[in-house]
């Protein structure tokens, strides 16, 4: 089989997601296809492959339970990665079968169940209960940690943002690209810890958005740490980690 017929393949695949538009004039037919293929092409052939098996997935489990797959509930796909969870799901595949399900619902010009607080609500839970990173490679283990923090200075602020860095991002398991782009906005203060809002991510490529729960410690506290950061900095609004220029100007 040559590369022509694995194009072949993953277009079709990719266009099972896709609505088939009302019938337009024959003289239009070549552009119509056009724009199928281009659709298509929006994904890399193995994110196709990944959403296709993933919205197949929720079908089949949607038939089996008598439930409507497209246009979906939002109990419904909340039900779903209650249920697919309890079999051992990771949370990195559950945000995979909500990303294919959102994009069922886009290409079918449909409102996204996935964008709805509960189905948000019901996949925060999740990952609170069954962690946050379980396959993923850890750049550093707790003690390499303690260690890199314990010489920091945190009265400085070059020292107070590498000190809230280091905890807050082993603590939320964050990607340099994440940490980055956290805002202020993002942080919502709770009893037990804070939750932030994670927009977009490297494992998340439509868009629908992560929460991480990030709880208190007695020792080496990320929050300690990053509201130590964030009074020294005066950081009251966008990107809470920036630059520290000369001079100790942030």
């Amino acid at each position: 089989m040559d590369k022509t017929d694995d194009s072949d393949k993953n277009q079709s695949a990719a266009m099972e997601l896709v609505k088939t538009p009302d019938p337009f004039p024959e003289h239009l037919e070549q552009e119509v296809e056009l724009t199928k293929c281009y659709l298509a092409e929006q994904h890399a052939p193995s994110t196709r492959r990944a959403y296709r098996a993933d919205w197949k997935i929720f079908e089949a489990w949607c038939e089996q339970k008598e439930l409507a797959p497209l246009p979906a509930r939002p109990e419904t796909v909340a039900m779903f990665l209650s249920s697919e969870a309890d079999q051992g799901k990771s949370p990195a595949t559950l945000r995979r079968r909500l990303a294919a399900i959102r994009l069922a619902h886009r290409m079918a010009d449909l409102e996204s169940p996935t964008n709805s607080e509960l189905v948000k609500g019901t996949f925060a839970g999740i990952r609170r209960v069954h962690g946050t990173v379980p396959n993923a490679k850890e750049p550093a283990i707790a003690e390499r940690i303690r260690a890199m923090v314990d010489p920091i200075d945190r009265d400085t602020p070059a020292g107070a943002r590498d000190r809230a860095l280091l905890l807050f991002g082993f603590s939320g398991a964050f990607r340099r690209s994440e940490l980055v782009s956290i805002q202020v906005d993002d942080l919502e203060r709770k009893e037990q810890g804070l939750i932030v809002s994670i927009r977009k991510s490297k494992t998340d490529q439509e868009g629908v958005g992560d929460t991480v729960p990030i709880i208190q410690a007695d020792h080496y506290c990320p929050i300690q740490a990053l509201d130590h950061w964030l009074k020294l900095s005066a950081i009251e609004s966008g990107p809470i980690f920036r630059r520290v220029y000369k001079g100790a100007r942030v």
